[in-house]
């Protein structure tokens, strides 16, 4: 039996043909949720990392001083004399004796020991029936876990900062900023007898503590709050905003009804990195079967990566080797970070002179 003659049509049955409309769609939609990750960036800033005593870096080609301290170093310094002792002139022909002597330089010991990690995985085979690459895969997976794992690295790291958190000027321990804050009244716009002075409040309370000039200071905020809605009217380049601040606060303190505000001397916390997949111990790739170890730079930490695969699979593990580094105190101040509480009201006048222990009771005109 003959068939008609006619056109014929070849059908081939490519996934794109169903898929291809939907991708274009969702490609100029895809615009993730950007994360906060304000302590990360400020430990990252110029400001932070050229104001630090301790300059932590490690190039150790993946070896370390003891394999139950991974990451250790050390850091000598001579503090400031902040207690010289005065005396009295000496007559003629008598001799001089005591004095202060030389105390000898301090050794820290830093443990670079924490760590965080996640892992990929990837199948090799996805691909098959669909118009994308594995490479295209591997791209949007990992930018689509951006925000969630760098919002975990934050508040892994600013659960170990807030316990270094220190105390005001006229406060005996255990009281400290955190179990006794100052507030700071952000949103209130103030007047001329009773002006905002919230910023400048921090600032004196830090100076409070010696860390004037030798200090720049940097601010910590929460996102979603009175201070980051401050900022958007007008930004404050020193300010940076995290998702986790209040988190971390709330692991530490129990209050959930308040916001929070850090003063943090610039270079008083580093982030000290080091890695093991370098020099001998590196593994690199298609030099063994089926495990490979090596670094690999992404969204601005060099991760020490396990890569192992199967006939099907492609695992991956990232890990970053790390200490969160509190500078000593050189000097005759302290570098404490500092806590507030965000508040509405209005400052006045005594309970700025309470601040600076002033006299409360004048009150009067400015002089010609």
């Amino acid at each position: 039996m003959a068939y008609p003659a006619g056109d014929t049509t070849t059908y081939k049955n490519y996934p794109c043909l169903y898929l291809q409309s939907v991708i274009d769609v969702i490609a100029e939609e895809k615009e993730y949720t950007k994360p906060y990750v304000g302590f990360i960036d400020l430990l990252q800033s110029e400001k932070n990392v050229s104001n630090a005593p301790v300059k932590v870096l490690i190039n150790n080609d993946g070896k370390t001083q003891d394999t139950a301290s991974p990451g250790k170093f050390d850091f000598v310094y001579y503090a400031q004399d902040c207690d010289v002792t005065p005396t009295t002139a000496l007559a003629s022909c008598t001799a001089a004796s005591g004095g202060d002597s030389y105390a000898g330089k301090t050794s820290l010991t830093y443990t670079l020991d924490k760590t965080f990690a996640f892992n990929l995985q990837i199948n090799t085979q996805s691909d098959i029936d669909k118009c994308y690459s594995i490479d295209t895969i591997k791209a949007e997976l990992f930018a689509s876990k951006k925000t969630q794992i760098l919002q975990k690295l934050e508040k892994q790291l600013l659960d170990e900062y807030v316990v270094e958190l220190g105390k005001y000027k006229n406060q005996t321990l255990p009281t400290n900023s955190i179990n006794s804050p100052a507030v700071l009244n952000f949103a209130n716009p103030g007047t001329i007898s009773d002006p905002n002075l919230a910023t400048g409040i921090q600032l004196a309370r830090q100076y409070l503590r010696q860390n004037n000039k030798n200090v720049q200071p940097l601010y910590l905020g929460q996102s979603i709050g009175i201070v980051e809605m401050e900022n958007d009217k007008a930004i404050q380049r020193d300010l940076f905003i995290s998702d986790g601040l209040n988190d971390a606060m709330l692991g530490l303190v129990g209050d959930t009804s308040v916001e929070y505000f850090h003063g943090v001397p610039a270079g008083t916390f580093q982030l000290g990195l080091w890695n093991k997949y370098v020099g001998n111990y590196a593994v690199p790739m298609g030099t063994r079967a089926f495990t490979e170890k090596m670094t690999m730079d992404l969204w601005g930490f060099t991760w020490d990566v396990t890569y192992t695969r199967d006939l099907c699979n492609d695992y991956w593990h990232f890990q970053l080797n790390y200490g969160l580094v509190k500078s000593p105190n050189i000097n005759c101040g302290d570098r404490d970070a500092l806590n507030f509480i965000v508040g509405c009201g209005v400052n006045n006048c005594t309970e700025l002179q309470a601040l600076f222990n002033t006299d409360g009771s004048f009150s009067g005109t400015v002089g010609v």
